[in-house]
């Protein structure tokens, strides 16, 4: 029963990503977002089918051509990055593809933890934990920004948004 909720859970993401991407067909954020639920969609069917995962090409080209778009923020294209190793099956090509999501946006946990799980798929325990590793940093850097955005009392803001940029080495600007 719950893996039939997940499947209805992600045809539903899927059919109002379509909808916002036809309400804005030039937004390419909404154009990733629904690549990426198709590509999920499509793992869940397959997985629900008994059947061994496959690629998923309408997701990738949806990421390829949102990457041959000038002048995207470096975190837009890492998204597009992290759709393409999320449209493949293969572990070595998503490892790749997240690889580039993380030189365009290294502040991105998820992009650590899903590149983690894959190495840890290929059995290379020593890359996963390094990544599992730097997930867990940026995890805790972001709940503090978080914290210190809600925070009402300015010196304990002050001290949670330092913290936060302390754990990224002053190296992002969001904390």
């Amino acid at each position: 029963a719950s893996s039939l909720s997940t499947l209805r859970k992600r045809e539903l993401a899927f059919k109002h990503a379509l909808i916002a991407c036809v309400l804005r067909p030039s937004d390419v954020e909404y154009q990733l977002h629904a690549a990426f639920i198709l590509a999920g969609l499509k793992r869940q069917q397959a997985r629900d089918r008994s059947e061994s995962v496959k690629d998923v090409p309408e997701a990738a080209t949806i990421a390829r051509h949102v990457l041959t778009i000038e002048g995207l923020p470096p975190f837009t294209k890492a998204r597009a990055y992290n759709v393409l190793s999320e449209s493949y099956a293969s572990s070595i090509d998503k490892i790749k593809w997240l690889s580039k999501a993380i030189e365009l946006h290294p502040y991105k946990n998820a992009y650590y933890s899903n590149r983690a799980a894959n190495y840890a798929n290929l059995e290379d325990r020593q890359k996963a934990a390094a990544d599992r590793a730097k997930a867990e940093v940026l995890t805790k850097a972001t709940i503090l920004h978080r914290k210190s955005s809600a925070e009402k009392d300015p010196a304990k803001a002050i001290r949670l948004a330092q913290e936060a940029c302390q754990l990224t080495n002053y190296g992002y600007y969001l904390y």
